[in-house]
C-alpha cells in the first residue's frame, strides 16, 4: 500500500488526507518528487502564503519562481476556480512568463491594493470543502502510485 492510500484509507476528511501525504512531501528534496508530489507541493506552499498574507506576501517570499508552475498544478487537479485567480494575480504583478534568476519581486504602485481585492476573494472560496482539497484528493485516488 502507498502513503497516497494508507492517507485515504485512514481518513475521510479532505483536509486531514491532504495534510497527511503533505508530511511526507514535505520531507523529500524537490528534485525527487513524482509529478503529483510536486503538485501537492506547489499547491500547498501557494495556499499556505496567500492565505497567511495575501498574494503580495507569496510573491514577496519567492513564490514568483513558483507561481507557474504552482498555477499549472491547480490546473492539472482540477482547481480551476483557484487557478483563475493566481493567473489574475501573475497579472497585476507583472511577473514574467520565464522569471529570470536574479528577478526580484517589488510590488509597484496600485498594485498591493489590486491583489488586496484578489486576497478577499481567495479567502471567501471554500478551499478545503470546495475548491482545491478535494480536488487533491480525487488527483490522488487516481494517481496513487506517485504517492509510493
Amino acid at each position: 500500500m502507498t502513503y497516497g492510500e494508507a492517507a485515504l484509507a485512514k481518513h475521510t476528511d479532505a483536509w486531514k488526507i491532504v495534510s497527511e501525504v503533505m508530511k511526507v512531501v514535505y520531507g523529500r528534496d524537490d528534485h525527487a518528487l513524482t509529478p503529483g508530489e510536486r503538485h501537492f507541493g506547489l499547491i500547498n506552499r501557494l495556499i499556505d502564503e496567500v492565505s497567511n498574507g495575501g498574494f503580495d506576501q507569496y510573491f514577496f517570499n519567492g513564490g514568483y519562481a513558483e507561481v507557474h508552475a504552482a498555477r499549472e498544478a491547480l490546473v492539472a487537479v482540477g482547481a480551476s476556480r483557484t487557478a483563475e485567480l493566481v493567473k489574475q494575480a501573475v497579472t497585476i504583478a507583472k511577473l514574467p512568463d520565464s522569471v529570470p534568476d536574479d528577478y526580484d519581486y517589488a510590488p509597484r504602485e496600485g498594485q498591493t491594493a489590486k491583489l488586496n481585492q484578489l486576497d478577499q476573494q481567495f479567502y471567501d472560496m471554500k478551499l478545503e470543502s470546495e475548491e482545491v482539497y478535494p480536488r487533491l484528493v480525487e488527483y490522488l485516488q487516481k494517481h496513487a502510485g506517485e504517492f509510493a
